[in-house]
């Protein structure tokens, strides 16, 4: 029902006069900002950005609003955010649209109430909404029903905090690994390895090449670990004996990095592969949660990774696994339990000539070596307990708990029926 006839046409006209004047009052600031002190600056940021907040949850009740009353069908807008659009036109950005689109849809759930109370409130904007809403219908299909309100609450209250969306996603998963069926942050991190992507390289007008990236987190903690060790900005001395300090913006250093990696990375096969040090990823889980497989670790850069999948990481050279006691005290688990020397990984490469999963034809440059009983359950580190395998395989094996025997005719792994299907790489 239209109830547009509640709000007198003197009401509305007073509501489109005040909005004039604020825009006014906007779009006149540029003298009063040159005339202002330098330390008054931040305040004066401080003011426009409270009402940009201010009108962009207005927005938000607005487009509420609309979607009661209908106004989708009477303009034939698709959606919430396309109404928006059409109604703002270039003053409201597509995806800004969308994403408050999104929210406003939302809200008008009797269980979404206290996000719309908050939004009112404007305790935060409508990307950390949008955030909140997607991560509290995460915990509600994954977490036990008398949770769900609790947690919304904790989501609304971090977000008005000032938690990054970043951080409101890393939240849910910290609940899942505490909290969820044993196993299922592994089984969810495990599926996004699937999606792993990269496109080609295409050439843009500008004479530039282009391309999409996309990563798992346990994906993303390795390449940024090693960008971030090549990227870092760089200085030298001149002639004078001056300091030269690397002007290039940090994008440009990344990209500089990206391309050192690969011109320094020969032949994919051959014994002349160079072998470098890596760059280090730092797993802090403790050691109940490494044996158990249960709860989660987390990177230096706060990414939270399932159990799974921080114990296959674990295994890598490249990996430091910070291990924590009952009382939070760092564990020295001992490199040389957990890593095969460079002997033994000659004499592996020797024995396996390659990936030892059956049908895999990967060389052994290829491949890392595998503790049959992972070395963080006394798995020890010899020849009997060691198998190469590729990255997949590695991947395949920890995700499955797939066991295998060595004797003097190689290893030879178990595989039951379910653990097949995706293995081929």
């Amino acid at each position: 029902m239209d109830t547009s006839g509640l709000i007198g046409p003197l009401a509305v006209e007073q509501a489109r006069v005040i909005l004039a004047r604020a825009r006014d009052a906007l779009l006149d600031l540029g003298d009063a900002i040159t005339a202002c002190q330098t330390a008054e600056l931040g305040e004066v940021a401080a003011e426009v950005a409270s009402l940009r907040l201010a009108a962009e949850t207005t927005l938000v009740e607005v487009t509420r609003e609309a979607v009661d009353r209908g106004c989708l069908v009477d303009t034939g807008a698709t959606s919430a955010g396309a109404w928006l659009s059409q109604q703002s036109g270039d003053a409201v950005r597509e995806r800004e649209a969308h994403t408050i689109g999104t929210v406003a849809t939302a809200v008008a759930s009797p269980i979404h109430v206290p996000v719309r109370e908050a939004l009112r409130q404007r305790r935060f904007g409508a990307e950390t909404a949008r955030v909140i809403l997607a991560e509290h219908h995460e915990i509600r299909s994954t977490l036990p029903w008398q949770m769900h309100d609790d947690m919304l609450e904790k989501l609304i209250d971090l977000g008005g905090r000032g938690f990054t969306t970043t951080e409101l996603r890393r939240f849910r998963r910290e609940l899942i690994a505490e909290y969820g069926a044993h196993g299922l942050l592994d089984k969810q991190q495990a599926a996004l390895t699937r999606k792993r992507a990269m496109t080609t390289f295409t050439e843009g007008d500008d004479g530039m090449f282009y391309a999409r990236l996309r990563l798992d987190p346990a994906s993303h903690a390795v390449v940024a670990a090693t960008l971030d060790a090549l990227s870092a900005p760089k200085t030298g001395v001149d002639d004078a004996g001056d300091v030269v300090r690397d002007d290039r913006a940090p994008e440009q250093r990344r990209a500089d990095a990206f391309v050192e990696i690969c011109a320094n990375f020969p032949g994919l096969t051959g014994a002349g592969m160079r072998h470098t040090t890596k760059a280090k990823v730092v797993l802090t889980l403790s050691y109940a949660d490494l044996v158990s497989g249960t709860g989660c670790a987390t990177t230096l850069t706060g990414e939270s990774l399932a159990p799974g999948i921080a114990r296959e990481m674990a295994c890598d050279a490249g990996i430091i696994p910070l291990v924590l006691g009952s009382a939070s005290e760092e564990i020295d688990v001992g490199r040389e339990e957990r890593l095969a020397t460079a002997a033994q990984i000659s004499a592996l490469r020797h024995r396996d000539k390659g990936c030892t999963y059956p049908g895999c034809t990967r060389p052994p440059t290829w491949c890392k070596a595998h503790h049959i009983v992972h070395w963080c359950l006394g798995g020890p580190t010899d020849l009997t307990n060691l198998a190469l395998l590729c990255q997949h395989h590695h991947s395949h094996v920890h995700r499955h708990g797939l066991a295998a025997t060595v004797d003097d005719t190689g290893v030879h792994w178990h595989i039951p029926a379910h653990a097949r299907g995706r293995a081929a790489a």
